[in-house]
């Protein structure tokens, strides 16, 4: 009777240490250059301010510059989410999705994920992808899934890399560039979301009469995903939902969603997660196939 209590209160004990663990949210900060580090930041800071004052928890936020500690500290559950641009996810999704619940994106449009397009200008003589041979592509220096997108379709199609086909990359700050340096023969072409070229034609309607689209992805491209651990309590991932839901209703939170560039967070559709997986493994199978690294 007194070894039951004993191991009763044992468990007990590691029940309450358990729920004083500090929650903590994870942000991989390389290749997320979509958000300036600093206003992330101030954009975090602003966040979780907001969600103590109105929610009553209270969250920490530790930024990282190496993958791999991230990710061990999320499998161990030091982290509740994690914030990291999608290649790291598709980089180690085996042991990502053991951990993960949910999986939320950045909402810059109506379509999360979308598209990426490989656009050329409408004046030049290239036909289809082996016309892509010694030109110039431009894509944001953050993009890393446009890379992705250009070695499938490159190892698909002409059994070859970039490097061994590609002249050179021009790598730009915003999408936007991109585009533009293709309208304007600066390169030969470019690859951007959907939304930057619907979004720049509504700016500039001679822009989707002088670009076409050469071949588009399936919807792979996220600018950053966040991960909720599987073990994150029920009641912190309803709050952490009804303060983005809360967001444009204080000056606060209009500010976070300025610094973050975002519309909304959303949660990503499994289906949606199942395109992005089935698109990379594609590609590892050809890399294979044709032994690339």
């Amino acid at each position: 009777m007194y070894l039951k209590l004993f191991l009763s209160f044992i468990m007990v004990l590691f029940a309450l240490q358990l729920q004083a663990r500090d929650q903590v949210m994870g942000y991989l900060k390389k290749d997320l250059s979509y958000f300036k580090y600093k206003d992330a930041q101030i954009a975090f800071r602003l966040w979780l301010d907001e969600i103590a004052k109105r929610k009553g928890v209270t969250l920490d936020i530790k930024y990282y510059d190496d993958a791999q500690k991230a990710l061990e500290d999320y499998e161990t559950h030091k982290l509740d989410s994690y914030s990291l641009n999608a290649i790291y996810y598709l980089q180690n999704m085996k042991r990502l999705d053991a951990q993960t619940l949910e999986f939320w994106a950045i909402l810059k449009n109506d379509d999360v994920p979308e598209k990426l397009l490989l656009l050329v200008s409408n004046e030049s003589n290239i036909t289809n992808l082996a016309d892509l041979q010694d030109k110039t592509i431009s894509f944001k220096n953050d993009n890393i899934l446009a890379k992705l997108f250009l070695k499938k379709e490159l190892l698909q199609t002409q059994h070859k890399r970039p490097k061994e086909y590609i002249r050179t990359y021009h790598l730009t700050k915003k999408d936007s560039t991109a585009l533009l340096d293709t309208f304007f023969k600066k390169c030969d072409a470019c690859i951007v979301p959907e939304s930057t070229l619907k979004m720049a034609a509504e700016l500039n309607p001679a822009l989707k009469k002088k670009l076409r689209v050469l071949t588009a992805s399936p919807t792979i491209y996220m600018p950053g995903l966040m991960l909720i651990h599987s073990g994150t309590p029920k009641e912190l991932r309803v709050k952490l939902r009804q303060s983005v839901a809360d967001l444009d209703k204080t000056p606060k939170g209009r500010n976070v969603k300025a610094l973050f560039k975002l519309r909304n967070f959303t949660t990503v559709a499994p289906k949606s997660m199942d395109i992005l997986r089935s698109y990379y493994k594609e590609y590892l199978k050809l890399q294979a196939k044709y032994n690339h690294e």
